[in-house]
């Protein structure tokens, strides 16, 4: 168990630099306004720090997670600094870097950057922050927000690299008794999401993984 996490932990590290090279590559040769607000969704790979208002095994709160990121603090972010989706925001000209949204520190003037939970779970926490923020600036300035707005997804690593092959015990070997179904299972989840995402009138989706990078 223990070589399969430190697998895992290469795997995305090494990813999380090839696809922070490429997409600054990317966005470098296309010419684009700045989006009005960041929102990302997914795994740990880009959990800014929920882990720490959830009861869950896995936490990074603690050093030496944190000790290259900002004051040298763990924030639940399982690097030693800024994950891939920090970047980006940063990059974009967002934010710095992306804030929980569990995080009760966090106003909700602040959270126009938002990301472990499921994705269902993480839809309804989005749908909760629309109607504040509707509360908050109204439902037509809401709407142009989210519109204008670049939604992150990363889904699928710790899926494999954790529950599939890490902690096998964590899929039901019965039900998806191989990969192919497994990433059937996945991808029928991503593809709900997408669709939900798209009822809200989202337009610009990322979906980030260490696994592979697509843009949408």
């Amino acid at each position: 168990m223990n070589s399969c996490l430190a697998v895992y932990y290469i795997i995305s590290l090494l990813s999380m630099v090839f696809f922070t090279s490429n997409y600054a590559q990317y966005e470098a040769s296309v010419a684009k306004p700045k989006p009005s607000a960041l929102f990302v969704f997914g795994d740990s790979t880009v959990d800014a720090g929920n882990n720490n208002f959830i009861k869950t095994t896995f936490k990074s709160n603690f050093p030496p997670y944190g000790r290259d990121f900002v004051n040298h603090v763990p924030t639940g972010r399982f690097t030693n600094g800024r994950l891939a989706s920090d970047f980006i925001a940063s990059y974009a000209g967002v934010k710095d870097i992306v804030p929980a949204y569990l995080d009760p520190t966090i106003g909700i003037e602040d959270l126009m950057t938002g990301s472990v939970i499921s994705l269902e779970q993480q839809m309804e926490y989005f749908k909760e922050y629309k109607s504040k923020i509707e509360m908050l600036i109204g439902k037509e300035s809401t709407h142009e927000l989210i519109t204008k707005a670049v939604f992150l997804i990363s889904a699928g690593t710790n899926d494999f690299i954790v529950n599939y092959y890490g902690l096998g015990e964590a899929v039901d070997q019965y039900i998806y008794p191989n990969v192919t179904s497994y990433s059937d299972f996945l991808l029928q989840n991503v593809e709900n999401f997408i669709k939900v995402c798209l009822s809200l009138v989202i337009i610009t989706l990322g979906l980030l993984d260490d696994l592979g990078v697509w843009h949408v």
